[in-house]
C-alpha cells in the first residue's frame, strides 16, 4: 500500500490511490498555472500605462505637461505614469540613460549607477515611490503625488 494510506482511516486501493493521485497532481498543475498567468496579467497591467506612453513617444516636455494636466483633473495614477516618462526623458536627453519600453526602473538604476554624474539618490526615491503606484500596491492619491512630484522636479528641466 501507499504510504500515506497508514495515516489515514481507511485504505484504498492501488488503482483508486493512483487515480486520486493523478488527480491531485491535475489540480497542484491548475493552480500554479493559474497563478502564473494572474501575475503576468498583472505585471504586463503595471508596464502598459507607462509603456503605452513610451512606445507613443512622449517628450519630456509633453509628458511633464501631461502631468500636470492629469493632476488637475484629479488622475493621479496617469499623472506618476507621465512624471515617469518626463524623469527618463530628461535623463535620456543629458545621456545618461537609453530609453526601451521593455527595461524596467530596476534596469534605469542599474545603468544610472555606472555613471557619476546621474543624480542616482533621488531617481531611486522616486522609484520607490512610483513602484507602489505602477504595480497598484497603492492608490495614488494628491499626497503621493506630490512627493512624486517633488523629487521628480529635482532631475526634470520643465523647459529642456
Amino acid at each position: 500500500m501507499w504510504w500515506w494510506t497508514k495515516y489515514l482511516d481507511f485504505s484504498l486501493t492501488r488503482e483508486t490511490a493512483w487515480r486520486l493521485g493523478i488527480a491531485l497532481l491535475i489540480v497542484a498543475a491548475c493552480l500554479l498555472l493559474i497563478h502564473f498567468l494572474r501575475r503576468r496579467l498583472h505585471d504586463g497591467e503595471a508596464q502598459g500605462a507607462a509603456g503605452d506612453m513610451l512606445r507613443s513617444g512622449l517628450r519630456s516636455r509633453d509628458a511633464w505637461a501631461t502631468a500636470h494636466e492629469l493632476a488637475a483633473l484629479g488622475d493621479f495614477t496617469g499623472a506618476a505614469h507621465a512624471l515617469y516618462i518626463a524623469l527618463l526623458s530628461s535623463l535620456a536627453r543629458r545621456e545618461l540613460l537609453r530609453i526601451h519600453p521593455s527595461k524596467t526602473i530596476g534596469d534605469y538604476l542599474r545603468e544610472l549607477r555606472r555613471r557619476p554624474t546621474a543624480p542616482l539618490q533621488t531617481v531611486r526615491e522616486f522609484a520607490r515611490a512610483y513602484e507602489v503606484v505602477a504595480f497598484g500596491l497603492r492608490a495614488c492619491d494628491a499626497d503621493r503625488y506630490a512627493r512624486l512630484h517633488a523629487l521628480a522636479a529635482q532631475v526634470i528641466e520643465p523647459n529642456g
